[in-house]
């Protein structure tokens, strides 16, 4: 049906936007020299988005999805500077372990995430606590990478 092919090429754009972003950030951050600053602000931005997405779709549909599509581009554009963070975080045959750990632990969040969200979704009936809860770890997440560069990790 017409609906349901808009609502898949409505999925499709945050991935979309995050495909170019991510272009746009790797790009940008090689060119500088520097990979933390451009994968904590991102992540903070997103995770503000998050905690503004019930009030945007409060408003209109159209802004609740603008602002979920920012803070989707926001907390998953800048994911190929952590795979490079990560790899440069350790060296030689020990290098193989850390980064199928690293794998194994982000294959892990893309289980528990959706998890999450669901269950919480299901006991509220809102999705205002899942979303404070993804920016939570978001701004968590960003938190430590920007110390990470100022301990010089």
């Amino acid at each position: 049906s017409a609906a349901g092919a808009r609502a898949a090429l409505l999925t499709a754009v945050p991935f979309v936007l995050s495909a170019a972003g991510a272009l746009y950030i790797g790009k940008r951050s090689q060119e500088r020299g520097e990979r933390y600053r451009h994968l904590a602000i991102p992540w903070f931005a997103s995770s503000a988005l998050f905690f503004c997405f019930s009030s945007a779709a409060s408003a209109s549909p159209r802004w609740g999805f603008a602002c979920l599509t920012l803070a989707v581009v926001g907390g998953t554009a800048p994911s190929a500077l952590l795979n490079t963070i990560a790899a440069s975080a350790s060296a030689g045959p020990g290098q193989a372990v850390a980064m199928s750990f690293y794998n194994a632990v982000a294959n892990l969040g893309g289980l528990i995430g959706p998890l999450f969200i669901g269950l919480v979704v299901h006991h509220t009936g809102v999705y205002t606590v899942a979303m404070h809860g993804l920016g939570l770890l978001l701004a968590t997440a960003a938190s430590l990478v920007w110390y990470m560069q100022r301990w010089g990790l």
